[in-house]
C-alpha cells in the first residue's frame, strides 16, 4: 500500500488482515464496525500494529490511536482526517 493507493478500503483491509494474523483468526471474523476492545489486543501488539500502519502509509500516527477509536472504521476515519489530504480517496 502506498500513499497514492491508500483508499479507506485498502487501509481497513490491511488492518483487518494484520489483526487476524496477530489474533490467529480469519479476516472474515473481524468486522470493521465491531468494537476494537472486543479483540483484546495487548498493548505491545496494538503499538506494533499502529507502527506498521504508520510506516505503510508514510504518516506519523500516534501509537495510542488504536485505543482512541471504538471501531476499525472509526480508526480509518481518524487517519483520513489527520492525513491532511495526502492519501488518495
Amino acid at each position: 500500500m502506498t500513499q497514492t493507493a491508500a483508499t479507506d478500503q485498502d487501509i481497513s483491509a490491511w488492518i483487518v488482515e494484520r489483526l487476524a494474523q496477530i489474533l490467529g483468526a480469519r479476516p472474515g471474523e473481524i468486522g470493521v464496525h465491531d468494537e476494537i476492545a472486543h479483540y483484546g489486543l495487548q498493548s505491545v501488539e496494538a503499538m506494533s500494529l499502529m507502527s506498521e500502519l504508520s510506516d505503510r502509509l508514510g504518516l506519523s500516527l500516534s501509537p495510542t490511536l488504536w485505543w482512541d477509536c471504538r471501531t476499525i472504521a472509526q480508526l480509518v476515519e481518524r487517519i483520513r482526517s489527520a492525513d491532511g489530504g495526502t492519501l488518495a480517496t
